[in-house]
């Protein structure tokens, strides 16, 4: 039997290709857009419409960041010390 594993979202990173890496956060009104358009909710009853409520808030309040970059390892290096730094001054507060 498999067991249901569960962890904060850290945050969301939309991927961009350019031609330097560049990592920065977005606004909420920058990043809903952009989040939102990757999913598509199937709201048919009055409950999958509360669960997609539920999903959006949280998505919400999730960090988003546009990491621009060169699809190369120093564009990873970047994304992972970016949330780390964010997520240990997070942890501190």
């Amino acid at each position: 039997m498999s067991q249901r594993l569960t962890a904060k979202l850290g945050g969301i990173i939309i991927l961009e290709q350019s031609d330097s890496n560049e990592i920065t956060r977005l606004t909420v009104h920058e990043s809903a857009g952009k989040v939102f358009s990757q999913f598509l909710f199937d709201c048919n009853t009055e409950q999958e419409a509360k669960t997609a409520c539920r999903i959006a808030e949280k998505m919400l309040k999730t960090p988003v960041w546009l990491l621009k970059n060169r699809d190369d390892i120093e564009s990873a290096k970047l994304c992972r010390k970016t949330l780390e730094t964010y997520l240990e001054s997070s942890a501190s507060q």
